[in-house]
């Protein structure tokens, strides 16, 4: 559930008047039978790379699909979008321009006839701020999987995301029968700093096969520190950010450490 925000459908144009991108979600192409040929379906325990094109073209992989309710056709999709003209508002937004640099995920859910998509937050959020005035649409600046992250979810997980020539992608994906269980994603984290040391601190963790946190602290080179601590109930994490600082901003996340079990990072902090 921490992962299926609702965001119904304002990245396309059907159900909704606050449409930021006038076009169809691959879920309602499917559903219509609409480009079927240009939609890589995985079966269950799959584990191969894809490279995936952005949704408008016509030639080429334009969708993933994983069905995981056969009776409804719910299920995971994955899409790209592009500036091709049809993403107006969100090239002309610059808190929305992100969404065209990483893969969008889509969960498919309701009944075999009326299906409600939902945007997967797949990249940690780097701030909340106002899209535009009278409309706090924050949560959406930043909802794609970007090359560098990886997702993981019940029955699926995405990882090293590539950029690729013409505006595609690809990602190697991997796709499980049963739902797995992921660790808790730990809520978002607070971070100060006081000359050269920067504390990371958050919500311990009540699940009973966690084992301790990752902790990285990333500067705005993109260049970081990072550390491991044990224990579940740990809630903070101090480090030396003398090796990374230039000046600019620096931003930490948390991610949860059990065996077995995968984990996503928790949402960005800046300071």
């Amino acid at each position: 559930a921490e992962l299926r925000l609702d965001y119904g459908n304002h990245f396309a144009i059907l159900g909704t008047s606050d449409c930021l991108s006038p076009v169809i979600h691959t879920v309602y192409r499917h559903v219509a039978g609409w480009g079927h040929s240009l939609i890589d379906e995985f079966e269950p325990d799959e584990d191969r790379v894809v490279t995936l094109a952005p949704i408008n073209r016509t030639t080429g992989t334009t969708s993933v699909r994983f069905e995981t309710d056969s009776t409804t056709g719910n299920g995971i999709y994955l899409e790209l979008r592009e500036d091709d003209g049809w993403h107006d508002f969100m090239r002309d937004t610059p808190l929305l321009a992100g969404n065209l640099d990483g893969v969008m995920v889509v969960i498919r859910d309701g009944n075999a006839i009326t299906p409600t998509a939902y945007i997967v937050d797949a990249s940690p959020m780097p701030r909340a701020t106002e899209i535009f005035p009278g409309q706090d649409l924050s949560t959406l600046n930043d909802v794609v999987l970007k090359p560098g992250m990886e997702l993981h979810m019940p029955q699926m997980s995405i990882t090293d995301v590539q950029a690729e020539a013409d505006a595609h992608m690809s990602m190697r994906i991997q796709t499980f029968a049963s739902p797995r269980e992921i660790l808790h994603r730990p809520v978002r984290p607070t971070f100060t700093r006081v000359g050269d040391t920067a504390t990371v601190s958050w919500n311990g963790s009540t699940h009973a096969d966690t084992t301790g946190f990752e902790v990285e602290i990333i500067s705005a080179s993109g260049t970081s520190v990072s550390t491991s601590v044990s224990g579940a109930g740990e809630t903070s994490a101090t480090l030396d950010v003398s090796t990374i600082d230039a000046g600019g901003e620096l931003h930490a996340r948390v991610k949860a450490v059990g065996a077995g079990h995968p984990a996503n990072w928790s949402r960005d902090i800046y300071i």
